[in-house]
């Protein structure tokens, strides 16, 4: 080949590999990949992703086809070559339809309606018209007896609807309970866990603590429509037994004025029963339905070594509204993408520990495909070395070169030496609030360590603006790159 050809063929190779792939050690991943898996992922036929609509089965068949198709193994029970169910982990759930005649009203008879006035977080065994007469008042319905700190002394609980103000102390307001501690006791799984025990008839929830908080649960409640089986609202154990409604603020305060549900350290009342005079009608037809995770292993090429690194996303959204769709391009085909072809380059090239790729449902409205997946989890937990769970990764932060990596603090040696994004690395201990909200909290929740990657919000989330349109296939290129290259490294380590 004369100089010049020569010349030529290596400036369009080299153009060509700038821009379309990345490059592993001994692979490529290509672009045009990361658009056909968002593509499909994010098309309008599958109607957003909606964890209890077709959408989303079609979802998990591409990802288990695609899956089988690189050479994973499937990670569950049924391993038959004819089958998907080895793919597949079939996760509980409950689809409730609200009825015609679901209600809460007052002393003056005035109905107010659901996703309105209140919500139903759970219907327990509830049916029919229920008459409260009495509550019992307990602030934040916090039982810390170590620290001194118990809302229910001296009450009987057993056979009252309780009343909880939602929220937690603010540290500097009540510094006797140190932040940390109180995490793990705000939950209000842990609340209705104790007030099960207790004999609880049920629970009212008044949520003047965080307005945001209101309308955010109010919105995916309206638009979600079902639940999970075991979890309350936000993906912790509870008792179905047990109805668990929120009241809007401004409603309760104009019929119980002086109720404080204004929590400060001058004002934190002691637990009290107070005379009610509430109706609370339910009328809600439940189904039982099922919606898989996906899971596929690479073995790790170190066959002592038990360790196990899950990379893990979410495939569910939120579905549609009327004519809209939502379709989830960024949130969360977007890490899907790059979970699919960081497997499929792991296939040809195995790392010393096993790598497990984890697909999860029902991230959106309650962090239960994750929390499911964990607490069935049929092997030793404590070969778990670490979870990556990557959320919302095609697009850039704003005034960011690269992305956000929170978790905890013996890894950031890995991310501080990638390329090429520079990524901004949080230890979660300081960062708790913008490390929750996704599936790697579940692993937190059990002691495992877990580390949320990815972006950590865009104005197009949520909306159905966010379409493929927005993707920054470059960027998305980059990610691709950074995590593999944090998975080798931590893989790979002696």
């Amino acid at each position: 080949m004369k100089n010049q050809e020569w010349l030529i063929f290596c400036l369009v190779l080299l153009f060509s590999c700038n821009n379309s792939n990345f490059s592993g050690e001994n692979g490529t991943i290509s672009k045009e990949q990361f658009k056909k898996h968002i593509h499909y992922l994010a098309t309008a036929d599958l109607k957003g992703r909606k964890t209890n609509e077709s959408g989303y089965l079609q979802a998990t068949e591409y990802v288990a086809d695609y899956c089988r198709e690189i050479g994973l193994t499937p990670f569950f029970d049924d391993t038959s070559e004819k089958s998907n169910n080895g793919w597949y982990q079939q996760v509980p759930f409950i689809d409730y339809e609200l009825g015609d005649n679901n209600w809460l009203a007052f002393n003056d008879k005035k109905k107010f309606f659901p996703n309105k006035g209140y919500f139903l977080m759970n219907t327990g065994n509830a049916d029919g018209v229920i008459s409260i007469d009495s509550i019992l008042f307990t602030g934040y319905a916090i039982y810390e007896p170590e620290l001194g700190w118990n809302n229910f002394a001296g009450k009987n609980v057993k056979g009252k609807y309780v009343m909880m103000v939602d929220g937690m102390p603010d540290e500097n307001d009540f510094a006797e309970l140190n932040e940390l501690h109180a995490q793990s006791h705000i939950s209000l799984a842990n609340k209705i866990d104790k007030l099960y025990e207790m004999g609880a008839a049920g629970l009212i929830v008044v949520s003047e603590a965080s307005r945001k908080f209101w309308k955010m649960a109010a919105r995916i409640n309206e638009k979600l429509g079902y639940k999970p089986v075991m979890p309350s609202f936000w993906a912790d154990p509870y008792h179905p037994e047990l109805p668990v409604i929120m009241i809007h603020p401004d409603i309760f305060k104009d019929y119980y004025p002086n109720v404080e549900i204004n929590i400060d350290n001058n004002h934190y009342p002691k637990p009290y029963t107070f005379q009610a005079k509430i109706q609370l009608s339910v009328d809600v037809e439940n189904r039982i339905f099922k919606a898989p995770n996906v899971a596929g292993y690479i073995t790790g090429s170190d066959y002592e070594n038990e360790e196990v690194i899950i990379l893990s996303a979410h495939l569910d959204h939120i579905g549609t509204e009327g004519n809209e769709i939502f379709y989830g391009a960024n949130d969360n085909a977007s890490s899907c993408s790059v979970l699919l072809e960081i497997a499929k380059e792991l296939v040809k090239n195995p790392l010393d520990r096993t790598i497990l790729f984890v697909f999860y449902t029902a991230e959106e409205p309650c962090l239960w495909g994750s929390q499911y997946f964990i607490e069935n989890y049929n092997f030793n937990k404590e070969n778990i070395l670490v979870n990556i769970n990557v959320e919302m990764c095609g697009k850039r932060d704003r005034g960011n070169r690269g992305t956000t990596a929170i978790g905890p603090s013996a890894f950031e040696k890995y991310f501080s030496r990638t390329n090429p994004l520079s990524v901004r690395f949080l230890d979660l201990e300081k960062n708790k609030q913008r490390y929750s909200g996704s599936d790697q909290l579940s692993f937190y929740r059990q002691g495992l360590p877990a580390i949320r990657f990815g972006n950590l919000d865009y104005p197009e989330k949520h909306t159905s603006n966010d379409d493929i349109s927005i993707i920054d296939f470059n960027y998305l290129k980059d990610v691709a790159e950074t995590l593999l290259s944090v998975t080798k490294e931590i893989a790979n380590e002696k």
